[in-house]
């Protein structure tokens, strides 16, 4: 409490009360793995401990940061799409969901601080879905004495993550990164416009992808209909990727385009994209589509 609602903390003082209280409630889970109020402890300073990272400028995967009598690290990830330099880190509790295209949320309990990844989309040919990506991840303190690591789990690829010596699920929220890349992607201009006027919106003809390209998974592609968008997909992918088997074997991309081209012409650009996603990415298993 002191650490998040005192007015004279600095942020490198509130962080410090973050990972204190992360540390405590790590060593409670450590001898009662089932403590249900010790897991809820622990995300939460987990979550609050990322905000005040933000604002104390503090960048463990840089170089280890001295926090008091603590050193913050951070867990390497060999995958360069998983590289946190490149991303704004968002708690995802801190935000508020609501409206048709993502009318549940789709939230997994378990251990860790489900957050929104959100980057800038800086090569031309990367498929992002908007300017930016909004991948889902989800934040790990392990405790070594003084040492305290971070780590950013991908929970669409991990289904638990071991911690305080135990073996816990991997806490998740599939909707909130859904629901920002919504915000961004402002779908109502995409539908009628796109149908009346399509050569002002060349720009918007596109397959992008929702999450980093895995080689082992199938692709879902997604294809909107006349006087739409992708948008009308992610209550449908909302409530699949809450799925463990789908999680498991799949991942999903989406064609965007002016649906008032004539039709053979928009098939020419999809298979223009797609021979550009096969130069990038080994995909190596047969991709299923759903169009409407």
């Amino acid at each position: 409490r002191e650490g998040l609602h005192s007015e004279s903390i600095s942020p490198e003082g509130r962080l410090e009360q973050c990972l204190a209280a992360a540390h405590h409630a790590w060593s409670r889970l450590e001898t009662s793995p089932s403590d249900a109020e010790a897991l809820r402890d622990y995300n939460s300073a987990i979550a609050r401990a990322v905000g005040a990272m933000s604002k104390a400028g503090a960048e463990p995967w840089k170089a280890p940061v001295r926090i008091g009598d603590s050193t913050l690290t951070w867990k390497p990830d060999p995958r360069p799409d998983w590289n946190p330099a490149r991303y704004e880190i968002i708690p995802a509790d801190s935000l508020e969901i609501s409206g048709k295209l993502v009318d549940e949320r789709e939230i997994k309990p378990g251990l860790g601080a489900p957050l929104v990844a959100r980057r800038l989309a800086d090569q031309v040919h990367e498929f992002a879905p908007t300017p930016h990506f909004y991948y889902a991840a989800t934040a790990v303190l392990r405790f070594e004495g003084k040492r305290c690591e971070i780590a950013f789990e991908d929970p669409l690829n991990s289904e638990s993550v071991n911690a305080a010596g135990h073996r816990f699920p991997l806490a998740a929220d599939y909707s909130a990164p859904l629901a920002m890349m919504t915000e961004e992607l402002h779908p109502r201009q995409l539908g009628i416009p796109r149908l009346l006027r399509p050569e002002r919106y060349a720009s918007t003809a596109r397959i992008a992808r929702l999450e980093s390209y895995d080689p082992n998974k199938r692709v879902i592609l997604f294809v909107h209909g006349l006087m739409d968008s992708p948008a009308t997909w992610f209550p449908l992918m909302n409530h699949l990727r809450a799925d463990p088997e789908i999680r498991r074997n799949y991942q999903f991309w989406f064609f965007s385009y002016p649906s008032g081209y004539p039709y053979p012409y928009s098939a020419s650009i999809l298979r223009h994209e797609l021979d550009q996603a096969e130069h990038l990415y080994p995909i190596c298993k047969k991709m299923t589509v759903i169009g409407h």
